[in-house]
């Protein structure tokens, strides 16, 4: 069995990393300094140290899942006797397990609430696929056994179907790559497993490691397993052969790093898309390096450029491993149109050709064997869970087989009432995942007001966060009524920085709740992006920062941390109030007070990440529990960001996780130029220094940003004017010709919430 951080060759990972990034030979650096011996080895004992580290943390993580596993539930399906033997992922109610029949035969059971159709769906390809191999025993396609619900599980849509374990992309994120075998193995069998679904009827439309899957009995094996986006390709079944005919202008999402160019140009995606996507996944399994120019990247117009380029083969770097003969699989593929009938034969026969000529070995699997402890494969697929955001899909899905009504939008003049009151809708203001935020007023008081929707239930509960934002605002509304918790030294603006919470019910007609707040100004995001306001300017920044601090300190102070602080969750108040700042956005809030102990909650030994990660915390991305520490450093990115929105973070525009952490760790690079004053170290080794339990000292920060203020030529006259932007604001015109888009807080995907969920 492979050892948690063990390698192909018994090596670390970290020892592997530093093989293949060109380090010098033994007989190279044999005439080296001592200096430089002993840099390099203290450069080896912190690689040791971390892989350690992450030895530890992968074995502590193994024992949790052994220790959490669910009891054996029996339960019948199709007259089937099946038992649940080991949980694998998701949640119990809507993921996955390894089950076992009377005769121990073992099977994978998928399970999903009964209203949403995809499991069906997902039945549906299964049992077309098999139809290819009717008559064969080993067929090399999932096979659907049973199919239902059952009331143990709540009436939930429940699939057996042959047993799979980890994912392509989980092996991958393991074992860091491919050796050329594997690699040729795995791009042989993938494009076997998208020629059967071609021939059942379907296209995938998100070709990608992750959505592939390897036999948990026979290892050697690789099935096509996740059939989220797939959508039938013939009209009128697959007898019919005939395709559908192409939608125009279709607004369908992509997968970034493998998404077809037909998928980025809004176009009906065919069988030439799952084969494209498949070079680009292909390719990246041969040479991580150099095949996909745009990996690891945020989706652009750029990237787009660089997929063409790629399937025109211009780009010559992708073919410093990748065999130059594959330029004709490209070739091919690039030629062929949306209802054209790929020559999978005429593919698969190059790359066994070039294989053969070159002696490779394809049929290597180099996971055979590493992941047979189950502890540790959980352990694996825990580690998995976070992805670049090139390779998450985003955007737009048409699925076609749901029984799942989508929520109903107000339009104007629609009513909704609660026990006090009755809104009138004026307009939709935004829209979220699970509701829609509107525009309202009552109908006797014209007064605007912002009302948040959000649905009884959604896809997962525990992203439901509503709950959350009604505790904290009503805690605000307690605490402003409470004199005695109004009085802080040195502030007149206790609690003034939350918007008023006036109302609150539940449609049963919309299947919603609802609250009912003040209405609020921009965010601090766009004063940049839609006013061109520079947050920057004269003594912006500082009352930026001295705001959000007594945000901060009030919302601490009622016992709840925000664990999400970034621009867009502040906004500046309408007409007087356009010079207060008020702090947004409590959905992914936590309370961190023990009510039995008043003091704060013993941490848990590992937490699921949410967040934004260009602003998380350290802790919070290593998967820590947070506290109020990690709200002050989340805060001090964002006034790091405001300060100097172009080198005020240096990994403002990086994806890769363990390359921000890195980044993160000093905050500032002293080679490089800053606009951040010289005296916010000080606060940052202030915060660094902090203990998950320690209070913060709110007034010590506000007190040493008006010293900083001071020493950079500001007075105590200018902190008390008003913010530059009052009684100036102007929505700017973006689409006058010759206006550059300058990018600002959100146009990257590193700005986006990941993970969490309101209970996490």
């Amino acid at each position: 069995m492979l050892g948690v951080t063990g390698g192909m060759d018994g090596s670390t990972v970290h020892d592997q990393a530093e093989n293949h990034t060109g380090s010098t030979s033994s007989s190279a650096s044999t005439g080296a300094s001592t200096g430089e011996a002993s840099t390099k080895g203290g450069e080896k004992k912190k690689l040791r140290n971390e892989a350690e580290v992450m030895n530890k943390e992968m074995m502590e993580l193994a024992a949790n899942c052994e220790k959490n596993a669910p009891n054996a539930d029996k339960f019948e399906l199709e007259g089937k006797k099946f038992e649940v033997t080991s949980f694998i992922r998701g949640q119990k109610k809507d993921g996955a397990s390894f089950i076992h029949d009377e005769n121990n035969n073992k099977y994978l059971l998928r399970i999903e609430p009964a209203n949403r159709g995809r499991l069906r769906f997902t039945y549906d390809i299964i049992v077309e696929t098999e139809k290819l191999f009717s008559k064969k025993d080993d067929i090399p396609v999932l096979r659907a056994i049973a199919f239902g619900s059952v009331s143990k599980f709540g009436n939930s849509k429940c699939l057996v179907m042959s047993p799979y374990a980890l994912t392509l992309y989980e092996i991958l994120k393991f074992l860091k790559t491919f050796t050329t075998g594997c690699a040729y193995n795995v791009g042989l069998q993938t494009l076997d497993a998208i020629k059967y679904l071609h021939q059942a009827g379907y296209v995938l439309r998100n070709i990608r490691p992750d959505n592939f899957s390897v036999d948990a009995e026979n290892e050697r094996k690789i099935y096509l397993t996740n059939f989220r986006f797939a959508r039938a390709h013939f009209a009128g079944g697959t007898k019919n052969k005939k395709v559908r005919a192409s939608r125009q202008n279709f607004k369908f999402g992509v997968t970034p790093r493998y998404g077809s160019l037909a998928g980025f140009k809004e176009k009906d995606q065919g069988r030439k898309d799952d084969l494209e996507s498949w070079i680009y996944m292909f390719y990246e399994m041969l040479d991580r390096k150099n095949a996909l120019p745009w990996a690891n990247k945020e989706k652009s117009k750029t990237m787009i450029e660089q997929k063409e380029q790629f399937m025109e083969n211009k780009i010559p770097e992708v073919y410093k491993t990748v065999p130059s003969e594959f330029k004709e699989i490209v070739d091919m593929v690039r030629k062929m149109k949306y209802e054209s009938a790929p020559d999978y034969q005429a593919i698969k026969s190059i790359v066994e050709t070039v294989g053969k000529a070159n002696e490779i070995d394809m049929t290597v699997c180099d996971w055979m064997g590493k992941f047979d402890d189950p502890t540790i494969r959980q352990a694996v697929i825990e580690k998995a869970t976070d992805k670049t955001v090139d390779n998450v899909f985003t955007g737009k899905d048409d699925f076609e087989v749901t029984t799942q009504k989508g929520r109903k939008i107000l339009n104007p003049d629609d009513v909704l009432k609660s026990e006090k009151f009755t809104w009138k809708v004026v307009c939709k203001l935004g829209s979220g995942g699970f509701g829609d935020v509107y525009k309202v007023m009552t109908e006797k008081k014209k007064i605007p007001y912002a009302l948040k929707t959000e649905c009884d239930a959604g896809p997962d509960k525990r992203m439901l966060r509503l709950k959350v934002e009604l505790q904290v605002l009503e805690a605000i509304e307690e605490a402003r009524k409470a004199p005695n918790q109004i009085d802080i030294p040195g502030r007149s603006d206790v609690y003034q920085h939350f918007v008023e919470l006036i109302d609150r019910g539940r449609s049963k007609a919309l299947k919603c709740k609802f609250i009912v707040m003040s209405l609020l100004g921009p965010s601090l995001e766009d004063l940049m992006k839609k006013y061109d306001v520079n947050l920057a300017e004269k003594q912006n920044p500082y009352m930026i920062a001295i705001q959000t601090m007594n945000a901060i300190q009030d919302l601490h102070n009622i016992g709840f941390l925000h664990r999400d602080m970034k621009p867009a969750n502040f906004a500046i108040g309408l007409d007087r109030a356009e010079g207060t700042i008020f702090m947004l956005d409590f959905g992914i809030g936590k309370g961190y007070i023990d009510p039995t102990t008043g003091k704060p909650k013993t941490p848990r030994k590992r937490v699921r990440f949410f967040g934004t990660r260009r602003y998380a915390s350290m802790a919070a991305m290593v998967f820590h529990e947070q506290g109020r520490r990690d709200d002050l450093e989340t805060w001090i990115y964002v006034i790091f960001d405001i300060f100097d929105p172009e080198n005020g973070l240096s990994w403002k525009h990086e994806i890769n996780v363990e390359k921000v952490l890195l980044e993160k760790t000093p905050v500032q690079d002293p080679k490089k130029k800053y606009r951040v004053p010289d005296g916010m170290r000080m606060i940052v080794s202030y915060i660094r220094g902090m203990s998950l339990e320690t209070t913060p000292r709110y007034q010590f920060i506000n007190e040493s940003i008006r010293n900083i203020a001071f020493f950079n030529g500001l007075s105590t006259q200018d902190l008390s004017k008003p913010f530059t932007w009052v009684g100036n604001l102007k929505l700017q015109d973006t689409k006058k010709k010759g206006k550059k888009k300058v990018e600002h807080f959100s146009d990257s995907k590193s700005n986006k919430l990941t993970g969490g969920s309101a209970e996490a």
